[in-house]
């Protein structure tokens, strides 16, 4: 395994995201947002958004259904001995940052004029 666990995430980012291009459905735009690696090394949480949001639950299903495949498939880019098992989550602080942003582009900001300000 590579000596700098955020490399290795990078490069099992890169791995994921390729495969889910060519292999999903094309129904939902999946992406990977971000690698955590376990302290042992042995599991690999794989965060992912997907939009339209609505389409979260097939998606998932996709991803699990296939976890074996991409698993396969990040061994054979990545070319090492040990590849972490897979296991996806809806990334839920991209969600609550999208949320965030919605929320502050709908809120209006109005300022008064002062009153100790005449013409």
């Amino acid at each position: 395994m590579a000596s700098n666990p955020e490399q290795f995430g990078k490069e099992m980012k890169k791995a994921i995201a390729g495969y889910i291009s060519r292999e999903s459905h094309r129904n939902s735009m999946i992406t990977v947002t971000k690698v955590d690696l376990s302290t042992d090394k042995k599991y690999a949480d794989i965060l992912v958004t997907v939009l339209p949001t609505n389409a979260e639950a097939p998606a998932m299903e996709f991803l699990t259904r296939h976890k074996d495949d991409i698993r396969r498939a990040v061994m054979k880019y990545m070319r090492h001995r040990f590849i972490p098992y897979i296991r996806f989550h809806i990334d839920a602080g991209d969600k609550k940052r999208s949320n965030l942003q919605t929320i502050m582009q709908n809120t209006v900001y109005t300022t008064e004029p002062d009153s100790d300000e005449e013409e």
